[in-house]
């Protein structure tokens, strides 16, 4: 699997409080991570970089090959990802409320799993069609299906940064599961909400589509969030599928 990641401050943070790895397994199964750090005096990012190397370094010790195995890894190193967040925004006073979201992909065979907490997103690009995976944990995302706001209401609204679940605020934490057959040369894109409260869903299918390139894809993604405003930091990751076995 072919992979691009790509982070930015934006145009009005002063730290980059996102963070995102690719991580292999000794048995070479890929897992892809974003995390958008929230929490004053810089502390998302210590909440973010905690999520990350405490889910890829333990993946990297790994040697799962059942999804279902992998389903539970996921639910208990993430739970102890927010219990140690959590611990340390106790112990510390400039790091107290500090959080992160997290978006997780594993491809193994043709299976992808997506673990999500807050509002980073996954999307799937297929035929020159992007869809989205993942469901924002967030408070108007909530309105929205309740139908209090409109679609139009939401895309403006003042409170679209509060999120209703992330790693290291609350001692539970509610995880949601996306699980998927991919197609070779599928095309899976993670991101932190600095690209997707930037562009929507036809203007990130039109970067994707106007590069066949990962590493321009995420290059120009961020680049087209910044030119639409960067109010945020800005967190790409793209892998392209690849099913077969390459032959030496």
């Amino acid at each position: 699997m072919k992979f691009a990641i790509k982070s930015d401050v934006g145009q009005r943070r002063k730290v980059n409080e996102d963070t995102a790895g690719y991580f292999e397994s000794k048995n070479n199964i890929p897992l892809m991570m974003v995390c958008d750090g929230i929490g004053g005096h810089n502390a998302g990012e210590v909440a973010s970089s905690m999520a990350l190397m405490t889910i890829g370094q333990a993946w990297k010790k790994m040697e799962l090959d059942d999804i279902e195995e992998i389903y539970q890894w996921l639910i208990h190193k993430i739970e102890e990802a927010n219990n140690d967040i959590l611990l340390r925004s106790t112990q510390y006073e400039d790091l107290y409320g500090m959080g992160t979201t997290l978006v997780a992909a594993i491809v193994i065979d043709n299976q992808l799993m997506i673990a999500n907490v807050g509002d980073s997103r996954a999307y799937v690009l297929r035929n020159f069609q992007l869809k989205q995976l993942t469901e924002d944990q967030s408070l108007v995302n909530a309105l929205l299906k309740s139908g209090e706001i409109t679609p139009e209401e939401a895309e403006n609204h003042p409170n679209k940064n509060i999120v209703t679940q992330s790693l290291g605020v609350t001692s539970v934490v509610e995880i949601d599961f996306v699980r998927m057959t991919v197609k070779e040369d599928d095309t899976l894109l993670l991101c932190s909400d600095g690209l997707s409260d930037m562009l929507s869903l036809e203007e990130i299918r039109n970067v994707m589509n106007h590069y066949s390139d990962i590493e321009k894809q995420v290059e120009k993604a961020v680049e087209a969030a910044n030119e639409a405003g960067g109010r945020d930091n800005i967190t790409v990751a793209i892998a392209k599928i690849q099913l077969q076995e390459e032959v030496a």
